[in-house]
């Protein structure tokens, strides 16, 4: 619901809607470039703040758990490969 949040912030010209016969070329696409950029603006914001941020290594998630229950496989193999992989 964030992104809906910050999109029902978001103004569109009413003479972008009604066909805008009496604005000339240049206001409709700055209008339209303002609409767009604002768009742009508010769902990139909206990332943000639900999207959850990497840390600074390769694998965020990776945990104490993890790298003794790597350690463990790594141990299982290595007896299963001396005993020539039976």
């Amino acid at each position: 619901m964030v992104s809906h949040d910050f999109l029902s912030a978001v103004s569109v010209q009413t003479y972008l809607l009604s066909g805008a016969a009496d604005h000339c070329k240049g206001d409709i696409l700055e209008g339209v470039n303002k609409f767009y950029s604002e768009i742009v603006h508010v769902l990139y914001n909206a990332a943000c703040v639900t999207i959850p941020q990497k840390c600074n290594f390769y694998k965020y998630w990776w945990n104490e758990e993890l790298s003794q229950l790597k350690g463990k496989a790594i141990e299982s193999f290595n007896l299963w490969a001396a005993l020539d992989k039976p």
